[in-house]
């Protein structure tokens, strides 16, 4: 069959008559019926769900009448330092700001930029304080829908699969990469990745995905803007922009470590169909084959290299709560350490908009409440067992769904790439 083009696929779209698949729905076919055409299938929908340091957002904030005061020298938003700037504003009562994720309030160590933007997409009321260059403070509480600009964007994220982590010495080791100290000497693993959903998996020479494709951020329509920082051909990612005020709260977030909070976003990427060499990229992309380094997380260096398939095939996507078990600690360590602070002990209840299914409550929950296979890795063929897991495939998969059905119903259509992604060897 030829090649499609992109207005090809749209049209088809507009008409009802293509055929859209999300990734996981993609390798299903594929492995029950051992093969697959390009007349077979029009749109791929891949998608991750991932703990992503770089992850900002600006905003525009009326915080006082005109001429209160000349203009912010520093700005806190629920004690999150928000950098005032570009814009001085002078004079106008307004402050423009940017926010990173991990910036950590100076009031709560274990609150940061990913859990205000939850707070803010939620519709939540925030403290917004503005030191003046006239020496005096301005404070307002206000909700997002009073801010007059709210755009996220990415630095790095949607790296093409990212890799495990252990720490070889026999110290623990606080690190942003584990939710408890890392203990030493190999007892455990963490890793981060999507696998086979990974959207940058699914197309590895960037055929289809580029500087201005259409993608959704945490359920937002987005746009990707460029290679993040760090891309390298052999290990690309992206920078993406995305109004905040269509974005879901269950899809973003922060993320409680041992170190310091980071934050979660999730991104789904549509990948047309329009050739073999696309149709072949997606056949390849399995958990099977795809390479997930293992790193000393002293030194940020691989050690060892193991497949995706240790941790995503024949495991739990989802983490089970069985409340009959639980034995109501009064220091309940599943509520201590939740990274996403899903766990509410009075109420013996997980909220599942919160939780991105890590698994880390199974490994110290005293009652054995929590259970979940989340797979291992191997060194030098020891099995290292996961006790933590900074993807979500559950929440990956829902928001690939999601994409798939905008499609169907035609309230997101396919952009063609203004140019391709240019990344750095």
């Amino acid at each position: 069959m030829a090649a499609k083009r992109f207005e090809e696929i749209n049209e088809k779209l507009r008409r009802g008559e293509a055929v859209v698949m999300t990734a996981s729905e993609f390798k299903r076919y594929v492995k029950e019926r051992g093969s697959i055409s390009l007349k077979d299938v029009d749109v791929v929908t891949a998608a991750t769900s991932s703990v992503m340091s770089g992850v900002s957002a600006v905003f525009q904030i009326p915080v006082a009448e005109k001429g209160r005061f000349t203009r912010a020298v520093k700005a806190y938003i629920n004690g999150v330092p928000a950098f005032p700037g570009p814009a001085p504003n002078e004079r106008l009562g307004l402050i423009d700001v940017v926010v990173y994720g991990t910036s950590v309030s100076i009031d709560d160590p274990e609150y940061n930029g990913g859990f205000l933007f939850r707070d803010l997409v939620e519709g939540r009321e925030v403290e917004v304080v503005v030191e003046t260059r006239e020496g005096f403070s301005v404070s307002r509480s206000l909700s997002m829908h009073d801010f007059t600009f709210a755009r996220m964007y990415t630095f790095r994220t949607c790296y093409r699969n990212y890799g495990a982590f252990v720490n070889p010495r026999k110290e623990e080791l606080e690190t942003i990469f584990a939710v408890t100290p890392m203990k030493g000497e190999l007892q455990e693993a963490t890793f981060a990745g999507c696998g086979e959903l990974n959207p940058l998996a699914n197309d590895p020479e960037l055929s289809v995905i580029g500087v201005g494709t259409r993608v959704l951020v945490n359920a937002a329509s987005g746009i990707i803007i460029g290679c993040g920082t760090r891309s390298t051909r052999e290990h690309p990612n992206l920078s993406v922009a995305a109004d905040m005020w269509e974005m879901k709260a269950e899809y973003l977030g922060g993320f409680r470590t041992s170190a310091e909070p980071d934050a979660y976003i999730s991104i789904a990427i549509p990948i047309p169909i329009v050739s073999e060499e696309v149709l072949k990229g997606l056949m390849e992309a399995v958990d099977e084959k795809l390479p997930m380094p293992v790193i000393d997380t002293n030194i940020r260096t691989p050690i060892a290299q193991d497949r995706y398939a240790s941790v995503w095939q024949g495991v739990d996507y989802e983490v089970s709560f069985n409340p009959e078990n639980c034995i109501e600690c009064e220091n309940c360590m599943v509520e201590q350490i939740c990274p996403t602070k899903a766990f509410n002990r009075e109420l013996k209840a997980v909220n599942p908009d919160y939780c991105t299914h890590c698994g880390a409550c199974i490994h110290v929950c005293a009652g054995d409440a929590f259970s979940g296979k989340l797979g291992h890795i191997v060194v030098e063929g020891r099995l290292i067992p996961v006790v933590a897991r900074f993807s979500s495939r559950a929440k990956a998969e829902k928001l690939a769904e999601l994409l798939k059905k905008r499609l169907l119903e035609g309230e997101f259509q396919l952009m063609p790439p203004v140019e391709k992604l240019h990344c750095r060897s």
